[in-house]
């Protein structure tokens, strides 16, 4: 049951050396517990855990971290709800997916248990198939929110300390659409200033000389012309220069172009090149995390149990905002007329209530019986036991629509169907699954786009994990230790760096902090032409080393 091992195809995929996510269920029923593991039996994509006592949930939750927690509601001491309120009074528990198990179906209750923050409530213990759905489902969108959030630390972090200016302009219009803080240094205009501007519009034609600026950036943009170009620097300081680098790219269905400004005014005037290491990101990917965030709050569903009683108040009949039908059966359960029909029912079905009253079901809604609902109609009218039918999808030539209906028997011997319409939910949960792929399939590009801009860039770099093993890096930093990439990645950095630097490296990598990410060091000497090294860290927001970025060359 807690093999490593994910199963291929839709399964969840979680990194090759971490356990199977875990999912934790706090109830004073060890019973419970019994039944879960039954139906979790042969399952590979999760473990599960335990904890009988509620008091020690909250500390167990902390220190295990499980990726999804089953809460059941009725327990003595702390009860499921406050148990509930303690775990969304942590700001680092806010996303984490509650599911909260109980016998009862009270609407209030339920309505109560959304409010305070549970992302899904099931009447336990749900049939396997569900249970083993939903579950699944919460634990893939809590670990892509997790890696969009160290993806956003990582490469913001990246961003903004880049002593290169960098622009990302659409392809075709070259409007700018967003830059770094180096941009403005560069440009001497602030950032939203910048923001909307054509990056054409940076370099006057007079400013060149013979060679016309918008027209060789349209050129760059359009990817008609590579290359690298010595103009004067889009500032009021005539006397600097800046290199140009364009890299184009798609980011969904949008062509866009990253823009690299390199301020080359030393080596211009002394032949010295200053080298960067540039990333990039976007307010899509920051729209996308929102948008997951808020779609992963699953519907709250409030079921009508008696909204109509033996004498029909019409007040509340009227001002309902579910729908409410009243059958008479005729011929002995063969049919069901429409004896009322609330305000609420006229408008999700697009009907008129005179258009209804006193005529068959069958007649006006004739997918009656293919939804199954016309045999609820005839045992809830034979026995007199109220029965739900569950969310199911009508249609007919003139309805297509998700119906949850309650339907129970009046003293009076008329039939009460209440129900509402639920398909803008189920279409918002198939968007869900769509934008969750969509960011997946936005992760992958990131990571491409990012490798090939390493790889792009003179300067020597190096990605190390928090062990200080070489994960990537680019030609330049291979060249810089005059060995082939095949001898780099995947060994200890101080294996690669001389015995000077090696110590130097080890002493920065203790001063780092969450406060103090970076740390600046050298061997005493000139390493390859390159007096310093810069060691930064990038850290998760549980102050754990995601990676190490190890960047070489003159002012690193």
């Amino acid at each position: 049951m807690f093999n490593q091992n994910v199963p291929r195809g839709n399964a969840l995929r979680f990194p090759q050396d971490a356990p199977p996510p875990l999912i934790l269920l706090v109830d004073d029923q060890s019973v419970t517990f019994r039944m879960l593991e039954r139906l979790f039996r042969g399952e590979q994509w999760a473990r599960l855990a335990y904890c009988q006592d509620p008091a020690e949930a909250l500390q167990q939750i902390q220190t295990l971290q499980p990726m999804t927690v089953l809460v059941d509601l009725f327990m003595p001491v702390v009860d499921g709800l406050t148990l509930l309120s303690q775990i969304r009074a942590i700001p680092e528990l806010n996303d984490l997916p509650v599911v909260m198990l109980s016998s009862e179906e009270s609407p209030q209750t339920k309505a109560q248990a959304f409010e305070m923050g549970a992302t899904d409530y099931l009447i336990k213990l749900p049939e396997r198939i569900e249970l083993l759905a939903r579950l699944k489902s919460l634990v893939g969108f809590r670990q892509a929110a997790r890696d969009l959030r160290e993806s956003e630390s990582r490469y913001q972090l990246l961003y903004a300390g880049l002593r290169d200016a960098v622009f990302i302009a659409q392809l075709e219009s070259g409007e700018i659409l967003d830059c770094n803080p180096e941009a403005e240094r560069l440009t001497g205009r602030s950032h939203e200033a910048l923001i909307g501007a054509p990056i054409t519009q940076l370099h006057p034609a007079e400013e060149i000389g013979a060679a016309d600026a918008p027209t060789f950036l349209e050129r760059l943009l359009r990817g008609e012309q590579a290359g690298e170009l010595s103009v004067a620097a889009p500032s009021s300081d005539a006397a600097r220069y800046v290199d140009i680098t364009a890299i184009p790219f798609e980011q969904g269905c949008q062509k866009r172009a990253l823009l690299i400004y390199r301020d080359v005014s030393e080596r211009h005037a002394a032949q010295q090149t200053l080298e960067r290491q540039v990333t990039w990101r976007t307010a899509e990917l920051s729209d996308a995390l929102q948008k997951l965030g808020s779609e992963m709050e699953e519907r709250k569903l409030a079921q009508a149990a008696s909204a109509v009683a033996q004498s029909r108040y019409q007040e509340l009949f009227n001002n309902l905002s579910l729908g409410v039908a009243v059958y008479r059966a005729v011929g002995d359960g063969a049919d069901f007329q429409f004896v009322d029909f609330n305000p609420a029912a006229a408008r999700l079905e697009g009907v008129s209530r005179d258009e209804v009253i006193g005529k068959s079901v069958l007649i006006c809604f004739p997918g009656v019986k293919s939804f199954g609902l016309f045999d609820v109609f005839v045992r809830v009218w034979r026995s007199g036991m109220p029965e739900q039918h569950p969310i199911s999808l009508y249609h007919d030539e003139r309805v297509h629509a998700w119906r949850e209906n309650y339907v129970y028997k009046l003293p009076s011997g008329e039939l009460v169907a209440v129900y509402q319409d639920l398909t803008a939910q189920k279409r918002a949960e198939e968007d869900l699954l769509a934008s969750r792929d969509a960011v997946q399939k936005r992760l992958a590009d990131q990571q491409q786009v990012c490798q090939a801009l390493q790889q792009a860039l003179p300067g020597a770099l190096a990605i190390l994990d928090s062990g200080g093993v070489v994960m990537s890096a680019n030609a330049a930093f291979a060249a810089q230790l005059g060995r082939d990439m095949a001898r780099i990645i995947g060994q200890s950095i101080d294996s690669l760096l001389d015995l000077g630097a090696a110590k130097a490296y080890q002493q920065a990598r203790t001063r780092l902090s969450p406060e103090h990410p970076a740390e600046r060091f050298g061997d005493g000497e000139r390493f390859d032409g390159a007096p310093d090294w810069m060691l930064r860290a990038v850290y998760a927001q549980d102050g754990r080393v995601i990676e190490l970025l190890l960047m070489g060359g003159p002012d690193a």
